[in-house]
């Protein structure tokens, strides 16, 4: 299960445990100090051990702490550095090769560079590849979803003045730009979320 979080504004990272009281859960006081000064993370099982792992992302790296399952986490290690100084808010097998990938952008209102790209799990490790390059980007990917339904997860919801696309997954990692018709005149496009609405076995958005 992935969760995903903001990855710009550092915080004091904490586990809070819950409570039952009648049925509704509640949550005590912040009780385990896991990284301070810390990015928000994204929560995901990177390791695919069955437990949940924080990758966190600032300008210039991409790191992450190995969960145990209670709580407890290893120290942060080094993923990658973080080249075009991407944001990151989803993770899945964007290769296909059975692994977790990350998938980011660097945002042009922070005044990066505005790359898309996939932080590929590889066998060695984690490496870059850059999908695309696209001017006034504001907002990473953040949905995988078949939209061509073709087996394989495509990428959505890129934001920016004027994008309005989507990128369909051509296999082995390879991505291509596709464009979404406008729908609503004189607004921003997105944020957009797939699903099938009219239960014709296609995804909408």
């Amino acid at each position: 299960m992935m969760v995903r979080m903001s990855t710009l504004r550092p915080s004091i990272l904490l586990v809070m445990c819950t409570i039952r009281l009648s049925a509704i859960a509640q949550f005590n006081s912040a009780d385990n100090l896991i990284c301070p000064q810390c990015p928000f993370p994204l929560a995901v099982d990177l390791d695919h051990d069955g437990d949940t792992d924080l990758v966190f992302t600032d300008n210039f790296y991409i790191t992450w702490m190995v969960g145990h399952g209670d709580g407890t986490f290893e120290p942060q290690q080094l993923l990658v550095e973080n080249v075009h100084h991407l944001s990151i808010d989803l993770a899945g097998d964007a290769d296909g090769d059975g692994d977790v990938d990350l998938v980011g952008a660097s945002r042009a209102d922070q005044g990066f560079d505005s790359t898309v790209a996939i932080i590929r799990h590889t066998d060695t490790g984690f490496e870059e590849v850059d999908i695309d390059h696209l001017p006034g980007c504001t907002h990473p990917p953040d949905h995988f979803a078949d939209l061509d339904n073709d087996g394989d997860l495509d990428l959505l919801t890129l934001q920016g003045p004027g994008i309005n696309l989507w990128y369909r997954n051509m296999g082995g990692g390879i991505y291509s730009r596709v464009p979404i018709s406008d729908w609503c005149m004189n607004a921003d496009f997105g944020p957009c979320v797939p699903i099938d609405i009219d239960n014709d076995g296609d995804k909408d958005l």
